[in-house]
């Protein structure tokens, strides 16, 4: 089956989308013609790589939205702002405290820049999911270690933030500079009921993907930068490197209309009251658990983004088993994972889904039987790498059985997809914990990327 043939058929089902991308196909919310502003750099339409017309006055436009003091639109998502942010601030050898939860984009510009990583893990909330980040562990990884950066995921994937006010006053003291990956924080301005947003707390750069959580296309993404402690040169010209010399006008038209005219609506007011009168139905639910308020406080969460339906299962089935059930009734959604569910909404949603994301879920609710399911992955609170990701990814490497791959060199991230956060870095002595996580994971058919037939790639 061809790729546009699977994407037919895909829309004839046409399952309810609560995943990303954030426009959910509702054209009310994204009236671009993706043919007919399909454009490249001619009379009138400004150039992205030097911008002096109107993508300069859209991104001023964006930055006055932020709060930053530049804001730069991608249009190859919040990867490459990601990769920029390390460029930009990063060099060979230098060191950079990893949270150990950040995607794979981060692991890829260890590549890039060549820079020594120092993994801090969160800590374990009881149903399994991971929470924020220790201030005081970040304070002792950038003293014991002399880091230059920090880099920092908030919101989760499971939409939990840390207190970024308190890590970037931390930094900022130790000569850090601190970098946030708010990929799922892009809706965060638009409404006092969502978290702070990193720029806001004292971050020096940010990231949103506003392709998830807003009604943008796909790779729509912007990274923000305030304050002195980066270089703003080195950081336009990083941003340019990451940014294709071929970018898509109707990802940037996208943006620009979230920003001039949706911003001023009243949109997102409409659409956080509906949230919150469905987030009160859901804790209806006996075996699927709406994860909230509760875990604030709880393994260093700062806050809670109400916009992300995240949910512990609780039951004799698991995620992969329900979200089945969800899909013939006609909702998709984002994760489905052995112990969890995450539906993703955005203000273009239609509240009648809404409905039937809550009745679907109540149907399906009332045949579980309730059943202690947490499944989790311990690791090192501090951890380093044996070498930099950048001399693992040079050095010659072979495929071993996983149970022989233990104390091994690895010489590519393995890691957990969606959302592809590794839990194997390169560079890194793999360690008993992580040959077990691997198993567990494989048992409760999680799909994982840097596999080979059930082999890892380790140094030689």
């Amino acid at each position: 089956m061809s790729l546009y043939k699977a994407l037919k058929d895909k829309i004839k089902y046409d399952a309810y989308p609560f995943h990303m991308p954030g426009h959910k196909r509702n054209k009310a919310f994204l009236p671009v013609d993706a043919v007919g502003f399909d454009f490249t750099e001619v009379s009138g339409l400004d150039c992205l790589h030097a911008p002096d017309g109107v993508i300069k006055q859209t991104q001023e436009a964006i930055a006055c939205l932020t709060g930053a003091d530049y804001s730069f639109m991608l249009v190859n998502g919040g990867s490459s702002g990601m990769t920029a942010a390390l460029m930009a601030v990063l060099g060979e050898e230098d060191t950079v405290v990893i949270m150990t939860n950040c995607h794979k984009s981060v692991h890829n510009a260890l590549v890039i820049t060549g820079a020594r990583p120092v993994y801090v893990s969160p800590d374990i909330l009881d149903n399994g999911m991971l929470g924020g980040a220790d201030p005081d562990l970040v304070e002792k990884a950038i003293e014991d270690h002399g880091a230059k950066a920090v880099v920092l995921t908030s919101p989760t994937y499971e939409g939990f933030t840390s207190d970024v006010r308190a890590i970037a006053g931390i930094a900022h003291k130790l000569g850090a500079v601190l970098i946030v990956d708010e990929c799922h924080g892009a809706h965060f301005p638009f409404s006092s009921a969502f978290p702070e947003t990193a720029i806001s707390c004292g971050a020096d750069i940010s990231v949103n993907s506003w392709h998830k959580t807003l009604p943008c296309f796909n790779q729509a993404a912007v990274l923000n930068l305030k304050g002195g402690r980066v270089d703003t040169d080195r950081l336009k010209r990083s941003v340019s490197c990451m940014n294709t010399t071929s970018p898509s006008y109707p990802i940037m038209a996208s943006m620009d209309l979230v920003c001039t005219e949706l911003y001023k609506s009243d949109a997102f007011d409409i659409y956080v009251n509906e949230l919150k009168k469905l987030r009160q139905r859901l804790n209806e639910l006996q075996n699927i658990h709406l994860v909230g308020d509760e875990v604030i406080g709880k393994a260093h969460i700062k806050d809670v983004d109400i916009s992300k339906l995240t949910f512990s299962v609780y039951a004799d089935k698991s995620g992969f088993e329900i979200g089945e059930m969800l899909y013939e009734g006609g909702i998709e959604l984002e994760l489905c994972a052995q112990n969890r569910l995450i539906a993703m909404t955005s203000v273009a949603d239609t509240f009648d889904a809404y409905d039937m994301l809550f009745n679907e879920l109540k149907v399906t609710d009332r045949r579980l039987v309730k059943k202690e399911k947490a499944f989790s992955f311990d690791a090192e609170k501090i951890s380093t790498a044996e070498i930099t990701p950048r001399a693992a990814f040079y050095k010659e490497s072979e495929l071993v059985d996983i149970d022989g791959a233990r104390g091994r060199i690895a010489a590519e991230d393995v890691s957990v997809f969606p959302p592809d956060i590794p839990f194997i870095f390169a560079g890194q002595k793999i360690t008993s914990n992580q040959i077990e996580a691997i198993k567990r994971f494989m048992s409760g058919n999680e799909r994982l990327a840097g596999l080979y037939d059930d082999k890892i790639r380790v140094i030689k």
